[in-house]
């Protein structure tokens, strides 16, 4: 995919995720028309489709980043190409098809505990990137040979 038409695509998912956030809290809760446990309810299924937007925003924001790095429409995983008509359907997507599930399993995993609200953590970005950098070491090649050492003797061990 072309860095226009990339860009088209993340322009029409930015408007759709803001017109969400603006419709957000849009009908206050009448004290009459509800209770307080259905208040409470309300306010945290509000609270938290109001975090999602905002996490959604970010991933375009990255996503136009990897236009401009000229890295968008590949795979952070394999680096393969991600299909066209996925990326048609999810524009801030980072994983091909087959890696999406994987990483949406470490997300269900890893998600943010209730209460908390990862953009009020301001090292969360942080935390999650040193956490990525440390995923699938052992698709690095094999480096533990000493520069200079043909025969593999200077070869490091682990455990020994």
């Amino acid at each position: 995919m072309d860095a226009t038409s990339a860009r088209t695509l993340l322009d029409q998912e930015q408007r759709r995720l803001l017109s969400i956030q603006r419709g957000l809290g849009a009908d206050p809760v009448d004290g009459a028309q509800a209770d307080n446990g259905s208040t409470v309810f309300e306010t945290e299924k509000e609270r938290s489709l109001a975090h999602q937007v905002a996490l959604d925003l970010r991933e375009v924001a990255d996503a136009r980043a990897r236009v401009e790095a000229g890295t968008y429409g590949r795979c952070a995983t394999c680096d393969e190409p991600i299909s066209v008509e996925r990326l048609e359907a999810v524009p801030a997507t980072r994983y091909c098809a087959t890696h999406e599930g994987m990483w949406e399993a470490d997300r269900l995993s890893l998600s943010t505990p209730a209460g908390r609200y990862a953009d009020t953590d301001v090292h969360g970005a942080d935390r999650r990137a040193a956490r990525d950098a440390t995923r699938h070491l052992d698709l690095l090649p094999d480096d533990d040979v000493l520069p200079g050492d043909d025969d593999g003797a200077g070869r490091l061990e682990v455990g020994a």
